[in-house]
C-alpha cells in the first residue's frame, strides 16, 4: 500500500500527525532538495504540500509537480476553492466526485 506525506510548516503539519500520517516533512531552507527526495521514494502515492512552501519551489519543479502522476502532489490552501479542490481529488483518485 501507498503512503501519504505531508511537507509544510509545523503548523501545517501539526493536524496530519494528529490524524495519524506518518510520513511528515517539516519544510526547510531547501524545500527543492525535499520535494526531490519524496519523488524518489518509490513507497509515497500522494504528498500534500502546503501552498506557501510549493510557492517557494523553482518554477521548473512546479511545473514537473502539476504533470507527474506517481508520486501526486496535492497543494493545500486555507483558501483552496471548490473548483482546485474537484481538480486535485480527481487527478489523485481518478474519480470527479461532484460529477452527476
Amino acid at each position: 500500500m501507498l503512503e501519504v506525506a505531508v511537507i509544510g510548516t509545523p503548523e501545517f503539519t501539526l493536524g496530519f500527525r494528529l490524524a495519524g500520517v506518518d510520513r511528515i516533512i517539516e519544510a526547510g531552507d531547501r524545500p527543492d532538495q525535499q520535494v526531490e527526495g519524496v519523488i524518489k521514494e518509490a513507497a509515497i502515492g500522494i504528498v500534500i504540500i502546503e501552498e506557501q512552501i510549493f510557492n517557494r519551489l523553482s518554477p521548473p519543479i512546479q511545473e514537473d509537480l502539476q504533470d507527474i502522476v506517481r508520486p501526486t502532489f496535492v497543494v493545500l490552501s486555507t483558501k483552496a476553492s471548490q473548483d482546485s479542490l474537484r481538480r486535485m481529488i480527481k487527478k489523485s483518485i481518478g474519480v470527479d466526485l461532484w460529477e452527476k
